[in-house]
């Protein structure tokens, strides 16, 4: 998520995704980071206002991808907000499903819809969702 790197600076990772992509020399595989969480790894973004395109060379992000897909059983990508950049729209394209996250705390706005129709356009790639922030008493048990 290159608009808020919250997860790489909660987990203090040693390496940005853009320095390993743009040092020639330098693998992106090499800058993956382990966390405290047992079987899970980060490679974190220094963030900016910049999209997926805008940083990969052509191919590049796809085979990186590919080669971790042989790593990891899962690979969850981040993605900035669908309503305010169009990353989470140009990572769409490379990854076998998405999932998105609404907060509770959010009343539903034009904006919303589009998103929505958005996700609807992937087919099945949309593969569900997430209410996020629902207060306890709120759920049934």
């Amino acid at each position: 998520n290159f608009s808020n790197n919250r997860l790489t600076r909660k987990f203090k990772t040693s390496s940005a995704l853009e320095n390993a992509f743009a040092a020639r020399n330098k693998s992106p595989e090499n800058a993956i980071t382990g966390t405290n969480i047992d079987k899970v790894d980060i490679l974190g973004c220094q963030g900016g206002n910049y999209t997926p395109n805008e940083i990969f060379e052509q191919g590049a992000l796809e085979a990186f991808l590919a080669s971790m897909t042989r790593k990891y059983d899962y690979v969850f990508i981040e993605g900035a907000s669908l309503n305010n950049y169009s990353d989470s729209r140009e990572i769409s394209y490379y990854v076998d499903g998405v999932v998105s996250v609404f907060s509770a705390k959010s009343v539903m706005k034009q904006v919303d819809r589009e998103s929505i129709e958005f996700l609807r356009s992937l087919g099945d790639k949309w593969v569900g969702a997430v209410l996020n922030q629902v207060k306890l008493e709120n759920m049934e048990a």
